[in-house]
């Protein structure tokens, strides 16, 4: 597939398009990363094949599905906007964390108390939170970044997925 809109060109393939669907799959439990990849792969499919839907499998066989945003233009407008994304971070830390920031965009009203429990670590279940990544702790160990500019991006970047997400939330 090839696709131009300035300043950007994306020129590749996406391997594992099957009679209208992208498939993807994990041997292990779903995570956030996983999500992210599966999204940005989903759009990028459908500039070139408009209605392709996307199914993502994990282990415990759970079925998750990304609808195809309803014309390219859409799409183009919904990558455009992950593009600036992208942009912003060739220039800046983006203060982006997959699992902290859809946490954040799912939670509605309680978006960032649903963010620090994954943020945080756990004392109980002595699972690390995302704030203990050595890259987020390198970039991000004099404050925290779950800001304004957190909550923006993590919104910006996942209020279109969760739209178009049927199943559960990894």
């Amino acid at each position: 597939m090839r696709w131009e809109q300035s300043p950007w060109v994306l020129d590749g393939r996406i391997d594992g398009v099957y009679d209208g669907k992208l498939l993807r799959f994990r041997c292990a439990t779903l995570k956030a990363k996983d999500l992210v990849r599966a999204w940005v792969e989903h759009l990028v499919v459908n500039l070139s094949a408009p209605g392709t839907t996307t199914q993502l499998i994990d282990r415990e066989e759970d079925l998750r599905t990304l609808r195809a945003p309803g014309t390219l233009s859409e799409t183009e407008k919904i990558l455009g906007r992950l593009l600036d994304l992208y942009w912003q971070g060739l220039h800046s830390p983006l203060p982006f964390f997959p699992s902290t920031s859809l946490a954040y965009a799912a939670g509605g009203d309680s978006g960032m108390r649903e963010a620090l429990k994954v943020w945080l670590p756990n004392e109980y279940t002595f699972s690390g939170g995302e704030s203990e990544d050595p890259w987020v702790v390198l970039v991000h160990a004099d404050r925290s970044p779950l800001d304004e500019a957190f909550e923006n991006t993590a919104r910006a970047f996942f209020i279109d997925l969760l739209g178009h997400l049927d199943g559960e939330l990894p």
